[in-house]
């Protein structure tokens, strides 16, 4: 018996030492520890020129890949990035991104997200009570008039944390797009009168009016293609914001904004649609139903809502 106490000790401490061992192979900063898939880079931008779209990085990590012409670990290279990637990114972030051409430098990557551990777990934690909310209240979700939405925070098309402190002090228009849509009756169409009530807004009596349009395809959209797409429309970024994030969190967000959708093979996406009017408080005062909605007959709705609040 004392001889198989002895093997079993043994025994044991060499599982130790094995699951040691493993532990360090998948820890070390191999690219599976950063879940990174195939063709994805996780890098730190050394230097960049905006004019050429070409930035100087450093590899940290490599999706593992059959491909022998992918960068390595560590190599400092020179990467071919999207415009509006190129518009945010800044000297010094870390950053994750899919190589769509990988035959030689400067080697072209797209679908670019900020990396910075510090910034997903901020987004975590201003979500928390959101995530708790839906998860109670389950298929009853959606916020009515009058009810308050859940503090919340999504990235917006600089990459940076856009908490519902945005809200403060002004009336809100929230409402859900993808930059994808085909059917110029929604998305397109309700950008483009969203950029015309900004516009008309302080004429109109509304001066504290600013919309957040939030992605129904954040896998897609991430922080350069909303660039992208701001710039397309000639958006005025500093009242016209666009968000984006994981997909759970936009999931959230639309639930308590009451739209639903279904994958749909000719339209990517086929959605509901309805925008919520916020005000400071993150209250719903008004909503608006429908894709055939009047710019001026909405403006003079949301003026009278925000004289009757003042009296």
């Amino acid at each position: 018996m004392a001889y198989q106490l002895v093997s079993m000790n043994y025994f044991s401490r060499a599982m130790v030492c094995l699951l040691v061992i493993l532990c360090l192979g998948s820890c070390s900063g191999e690219a599976d520890s950063f879940g990174l898939e195939p063709r994805e880079i996780r890098f730190e931008i050394m230097d960049l020129d905006k004019e050429s779209l070409v930035a100087e990085a450093k590899i940290l990590a490599v999706g593992s890949s059959k491909e022998k012409v992918l960068p390595e670990e560590r190599a400092i290279v020179r990467l071919a990035l999207t415009r509006g990637d190129a518009a945010y990114l800044e000297t010094g972030d870390v950053c994750r991104g899919r190589l769509s051409d990988a035959s030689g430098e400067p080697f072209a990557v797209d679908g670019i997200w900020p990396d910075d551990t510090g910034l997903w777990e901020r987004l975590d934690q201003a979500n928390s009570d959101l995530r708790r909310d839906v998860e109670r209240r389950k298929g009853s979700a959606t916020r009515a008039v009058g009810a308050l939405l859940s503090e919340f925070a999504v990235i917006d098309q600089d990459g940076d944390l856009l908490q519902s402190s945005f809200l403060k002090g002004k009336i809100t228009l929230i409402n859900f797009f993808f930059t994808r849509c085909p059917n110029p009756k929604m998305c397109p169409t309700a950008t483009q009168r969203l950029k015309v009530m900004l516009e008309k807004a302080d004429e109109a009596g509304v001066p504290n009016l600013q919309v957040l349009s939030l992605s129904f395809d954040p896998k897609h959209d991430s922080p350069g293609i909303l660039k992208d797409y701001s710039h397309a429309y000639k958006l005025d970024e500093n009242r016209f914001r666009l968000g984006t994030g994981p997909s759970l969190l936009m999931k959230d967000l639309r639930q308590q904004i009451g739209i639903a959708t279904r994958k749909d093979p000719k339209l990517v996406i086929d959605h509901t649609f309805r925008i919520a009017v916020i005000d400071e408080h993150r209250r719903i005062i008004a909503e608006i139903l429908g894709p055939d909605w009047s710019v001026e007959n909405t403006l003079a709705r949301i003026r009278t809502l925000v004289q009757e609040e003042k009296k």
